[in-house]
């Protein structure tokens, strides 16, 4: 028998908010912040289901830079970013241009459109979903 992997170890996620800013904009890459808490389950629920795919955690790994927070540990962070509900995704170009706030949990077809649709800025969206 073979051991699976750990949920969420298919994505290399970053900790670091500063490191993670600094591999984006070297890299040129966007950067996909994943913001969850411990026990929220929509939060478990995009690591168990959208993040644990495997077309998802490929073109996160290969078109971007993922980094996972807690609110706890970057509250500054949240804060400046104004987020109020958990699990909150956002897309952000190494120009720092918001291109995708995601709210809640999203399947991973439509978590895949929407790194698709982020991946080309000029048809980037501003806008938010919310799937629970």
């Amino acid at each position: 028998l073979s051991a699976a992997p750990a949920i969420g170890e298919e994505i290399a996620w970053l900790g670091d908010a500063d490191k993670a800013w600094a591999e984006a904009v070297k890299a040129d890459r966007p950067l996909v912040l994943f913001i969850t808490r411990s026990k929220c389950r929509f939060c478990m629920k995009m690591k168990s289901v959208t993040f644990a795919d495997p077309e998802v955690s490929a073109q996160i790994n290969a078109s971007f830079v993922p980094l996972a927070i807690d609110p706890k540990t970057d509250a500054a962070l949240i804060k400046e970013l104004k987020i109020a509900s958990f699990p909150t995704t956002l897309i952000i170009s190494p120009e720092a241009v918001t291109l995708e706030r995601i709210k809640g949990y999203l399947p991973p077809q439509e978590f895949l459109e929407r790194l698709t649709r982020s991946s080309t800025p000029a048809t980037a969206s501003q806008t938010g979903s919310s799937r629970r």
